[in-house]
């Protein structure tokens, strides 16, 4: 017989480990001839947990009626969608089928004129100069004036508009600039702006552009709507007890295995050492970090490990962080050290090399599962080429 060891990661409670567990049995089986599968367990008793019932957690207990969607939930959509596109509320107006027809009304080319000549000039604007001094944005105005003036989305809510489009591009586009900044400003390392600050910078863009104060449009909620009710979903729909009891075992298990990680290590060594001759160890997630970290710790349990076979795990990262418990970084690997195979997929951003940091003791094996994070990150069970690179290690 074969022994495999399997060690799990974070989030992994309950039953969620007996769905893995079959998942793995019959591809390892068809991979390793006469494989046995153990598990480490250690999740639910090991793992984080709110010991004080939430204490710690603002407005743990409290709820909101289902299906309410509050304007601000609109209002953070937009924005989110605005910070990774800031053209995006402009493309939406500028493919907007208004209900005027086509052709200038009276005054309709003045407005027009008077908005460009506006927007070109708000460098010369006393209250928006003052807003992006407080923020520390005036390096940015210039260049982000200058990419929307020659867009071809700012050209079609100018030229030719009808004035129901006209009415509502100040507001608009100081929507657009202040987004366009604050991407800028993100990518300079300057702090994220807050929502005050942020709404006051557009209100004076949109007072200098002619506009006057106006909420988010009807036409623009629907596209944003499906968003916003995702957020109210979020944050309203559940209790913060229920979100936050989701989101405890995945950061939290990280940080008590760095603070009390000793008995999930214990745990490991204990199996390890009561298998009888050698085993095999398939550790996922935070699962590779505590067993990198046991075989480390304990070198007599080293000869027992026929091969170690990390899936989607930090332990290069921690590595690199000096954040691994046996191993201070830039030290090497215990020559007697087992055999390393490490899996990643490029799309698993929980995945790290290992190779680079740790030499050839270790191998790198790409996954291409083909889903997105978070899905990637489990998908590697799945995969043929794990299972086929595990028999070829296990045979060699």
């Amino acid at each position: 017989m074969t022994a495999f060891l399997f060690i799990h990661g974070i989030n992994v409670r309950g039953k969620d480990l007996d769905v893995t567990l079959e998942a793995i049995r019959p591809a390892l089986a068809g991979a390793v001839r006469g494989a046995t599968l153990a598990a480490c367990r250690w999740g639910d008793d090991l793992g984080a947990t709110l010991h004080c019932g939430g204490s710690s957690i603002p407005d743990y207990d409290t709820a909101r009626a289902v299906g309410e969607v509050p304007p601000w939930c609109v209002d953070q959509a937009l924005w989110l969608l605005l910070y990774q596109d800031p053209m995006f509320e402009l493309r939406l107006l500028a493919m907007r089928e208004d209900a005027e027809e086509a052709g200038f009304a009276p005054g309709q080319l003045a407005q027009a004129e008077r908005l460009r000549h506006n927007f070109a000039a708000l460098e010369a604007d006393p209250l928006v100069a003052a807003r992006l001094g407080t923020l520390k944005w005036g390096d940015y105005l210039q260049d982000a004036v200058a990419a929307l003036i020659q867009s071809d989305e700012f050209a079609a809510c100018t030229d030719g508009a009808p004035r129901e489009r006209l009415d509502v591009l100040p507001g608009v586009l100081a929507r657009a600039l202040c987004a366009a900044m604050s991407t800028q400003a993100a990518a300079d390392g300057l702090p994220a702006i807050a929502k005050p600050a942020r709404d006051a910078l557009v209100e004076a863009t949109q007072t200098a552009l002619g506009g006057t104060a106006r909420g988010i449009g009807a036409w623009i909620t629907a596209p944003v709507l499906g968003l916003a009710q995702r957020l109210a979903t979020r944050y309203l729909q559940r209790k913060r007890g229920a979100i936050s009891d989701q989101a405890v075992p995945v950061a939290g298990d990280v940080i008590r295995y760095q603070a009390r990680g000793a008995a999930v290590r214990q745990r490991i060594a204990d199996i390890i050492a009561d298998t009888d001759g050698q085993v095999s160890i398939i550790a996922h997630s935070l699962g590779g970090i505590a067993a990198v970290d046991t075989l480390l710790l304990a070198p007599a349990l080293r000869r027992k490990v026929k091969r170690l076979y990390t899936v989607g795990s930090q332990v290069g990262f921690f590595y690199e962080n000096d954040a691994l418990i046996g191993l201070p970084a830039r030290e090497p690997l215990p020559p007697d050290f087992p055999g390393w195979t490490n899996f990643y997929d490029r799309s698993d951003v929980l995945s790290y090399l290992s190779v680079p940091l740790l030499g050839k003791t270790a191998d790198d094996q790409e996954i291409v599962s083909g889903q997105p994070f978070p899905h990637a990150h489990s998908a590697y069970w799945q995969s043929p080429v794990l299972w086929d690179l595990i028999a070829q290690r296990h045979a060699a």
